[in-house]
């Protein structure tokens, strides 16, 4: 028998404050602290988490940052216990909090972390003699002071661009080669001194430049680029933390980035979009992370263990509107689930409640076409409304999720919305309107297992 197939887009994206006691253990759940600096924010800031949970696994991560800041630094700081670091951490929904004047101690303690990663600073990564005594006095501090079964690691760094002016790439006399054998050297020596495991990025990094895409990983000479730079290292650090493989992960930013500079993605290889980050009437990220799904049923249509008229979509949050968009345009998804959607979704916009239209236009410029950001704060000039997108999946089945204390995403509107998209059902015949639900329970902006196991049921009566 064939089977029918969720796109399962729930990443989740929800408001929330960080305390140490707020974090609670998951299946596949691994806690990240991160010791480094400009680096380590590279590697571990922007794709990390969200590559852990399109692989429904979950990375909490903590990362503290000075920039430039070298082993012995580290070590002072930590000694002297100073509050010396910019703190930033992502939780377990996928949130951001930054934290000011922080110390080493602090962060240690505030959870019982999986793995704690060490590195020196770019200038130094590849001269072994600086990284003593610091490495040593570092490694026993935190074993002394971390859980038994906490694991040490050591973040190997990449060797400058080709082409870099900085001026400390003269310690490895302006060669990358040399630099990044030098790096090697010195990340071998270290992890057999203290029988550290290496999460191996600056060789990712050295890989890729002798692919098509060449010496174009930095966006600096040395920082990481936003895109394929900053990808790559986070793809061998998940590798290398959860023991399992990028290729075949659902991520959407492989498909577009969720940041409002970005002039790359498949966007780009168009060329009215090329260089452009949002034009007038130019697709947003929402539509092409729908394209992007769209060609993935293009794959599953040539799937024979596949039936592909039994696909349907699932999304929760800015993907949620992913999938109306991409349910309303391709109707080849035989059902659309939209769990808390909110404004650009199901929620009515001319309510101008919780997330409003000039909300989402300042905080995700990059989303829609810079056509949107004339209603900003200009909600009753709008020429349509989100129930229009949802009518356009009829005569399809179509299941609203909202949770009561989401207020953001606007559980009211997003009823309104569903109920008032009923109008194009009922013009299918009195049985089309029983393909729309609309589900709702006590909580907040998340995908609970009592979600699934109602959108479940709803796609088995259809599929």
């Amino acid at each position: 028998m064939k089977r029918f197939v969720f796109f399962v887009l729930a990443v989740i994206f929800a408001a929330s404050s960080f305390a140490a006691s707020s974090f609670a253990a998951k299946r596949d759940t691994l806690r990240i602290l991160s010791i480094g600096n400009s680096f380590s924010e590279d590697a571990v800031e922007q794709n990390l988490a969200d590559l852990a949970r399109a692989d429904g696994r979950c990375a909490i991560i903590g990362n503290l940052y000075i920039g430039g800041c070298p082993l012995s630094r580290h070590w002072e700081n930590m000694k002297q216990d100073k509050p010396a670091y910019r703190y930033r951490t992502i939780d377990s929904d996928g949130v951001m909090t930054t934290f000011k004047n922080f110390r080493i101690s602090d962060a240690v303690k505030s959870m019982h972390w999986d793995v704690v990663s060490l590195q020196q600073s770019s200038p130094l990564s590849g001269k072994i003699e600086s990284y003593e005594p610091y490495m040593q006095e570092l490694v026993s501090w935190l074993r002394a002071n971390l859980p038994s079964d906490t694991k040490l690691m050591f973040h190997q760094t990449w060797a400058y661009s080709a082409n870099g002016v900085r001026k400390e790439f003269a310690n490895y006399g302006c060669d990358q080669r040399a630099m990044y054998d030098s790096i090697m050297v010195a990340t071998k020596t270290i992890c057999e001194r203290y029988g550290l495991d290496v999460i191996p990025a600056g060789t990712a990094i050295q890989n890729g430049r002798a692919t098509s895409i060449r010496d174009n990983f930095c966006r600096d000479g040395y920082h990481l680029s936003h895109s394929c730079g900053r990808y790559t290292a986070a793809c061998t650090w998940y590798e290398k933390l959860f023991s399992r493989p990028v290729r075949g992960n659902l991520y959407r930013a492989d498909i577009q980035p969720d940041y409002d500079t970005s002039t790359k993605g498949i966007r780009s290889v168009y060329p009215q979009d090329a260089g452009v980050v949002c034009g007038p009437d130019q697709w947003g990220a929402i539509a092409a992370w729908a394209w992007g799904l769209s060609r993935a049923l293009d794959y599953l249509c040539t799937d024979k263990d596949v039936d592909a008229s039994r696909v349907a979509l699932i999304g929760h949050s800015r993907l949620a509107k992913t999938a109306l968009w991409a349910g309303a345009v391709d109707s080849r998804f035989a059902m659309v689930i939209a769990n808390e959607s909110g404004c650009g979704g199901a929620a009515i916009s001319r309510r101008s409640y919780g997330e409003t239209v000039g909300i989402i236009n300042r905080s995700f410029p990059h989303w829609f076409c810079d056509n949107f950001k004339k209603y900003s704060e200009n909600e009753s000039a709008l020429p349509v409304d989100q129930h229009e997108l949802l009518a356009l999946i009829a005569p399809r089945p179509l299941c609203i999720g909202s949770a009561r204390e989401d207020r953001w995403s606007d559980p009211q509107g997003e009823r309104l919305g569903m109920e008032a998209a009923l109008k194009v059902y009922d013009l299918y015949g009195k049985s089309a309107s029983s393909r729309v639900a609309y589900h709702i329970r006590d909580g907040r902006h998340e995908i609970y297992p009592k979600d699934w196991e109602a959108y479940l049921r709803f796609a088995g009566r259809f599929l």
